[in-house]
């Protein structure tokens, strides 16, 4: 349903846009109103992202490894860790 990106500092600008994608396609599935924020430091190659989802659902990962980066990477973990949290297994892996 609805996204709402409230930070995207990934660097450079084609891997910005390629990870919100990998985010917001999977979370624009489920219902409510969602938060997204992905952050990396300048000094860092790795990234965290945190999701806030209607009646306190959260999910939040650390992505450093290089393979961890790709967008197919972040698209699966989020999936994944969407499916715990309809399946009623509370919040997801903070990894």
């Amino acid at each position: 349903m609805a996204v709402d990106v409230l930070d995207n500092s990934i660097v450079p600008p084609d891997d910005r846009r390629a990870v919100e994608e990998a985010v917001t396609a999977p979370v624009g599935e489920q219902p409510g109103a969602w938060k997204v924020w992905l952050s990396q430091t300048m000094d860092k190659s790795g990234f965290s992202i945190r999701i806030d989802g209607p009646n306190g659902a959260e999910l939040a990962y650390r992505f450093l490894k290089p393979y961890e980066r790709s967008p197919e990477f972040v698209r699966a973990t989020i999936r994944a860790g969407l499916r715990r949290l309809n399946s009623g297994s509370g919040s997801g892996p903070h990894v």
